[in-house]
């Protein structure tokens, strides 16, 4: 039985910019309850509460992406020409990228910057 290449729908071209929002929405949030609450205090796995919190929704939604990005690639590879899936797979491709890299620098902030000050 041959391999079928998936095709790429309109929903893959936002989703990945999508969860870039609720990533940054809920990092944010968070990190305002967090810093309220006095979470910063308690310690997690050797790490303050907040930060252990953060780094946790940081890497679900940069894995969730990962599967977005190789979905969209898989979709881009099996496609010859100019036709209108292999445009949106390319552009679901490029948007999941882009995703991925914000959701990572965000990441970055969370380990570099001690949170609540």
């Amino acid at each position: 039985m041959a391999a079928t290449t998936p095709n790429p729908s309109p929903t893959l071209i936002v989703a990945a910019p999508l969860l870039w929002a609720v990533h940054f929405v809920l990092c944010y949030g968070l990190l305002s309850i967090g810093c309220a609450a006095g979470w910063q205090a308690a310690s997690f796995l050797g790490l303050d509460t907040i930060r252990a919190l953060l780094l946790a929704l940081t890497t679900l939604a940069a894995a969730i992406l990962l599967v977005l990005l190789a979905h969209a690639w898989r979709a881009h590879r099996g496609r010859s020409g100019g036709s209108q899936q292999r445009f949106m797979a390319v552009v679901s491709a490029g948007l999941a990228v882009l995703s991925l890299t914000a959701v990572v620098w965000l990441g970055l902030a969370v380990i570099a910057i001690p949170p609540c000050q």
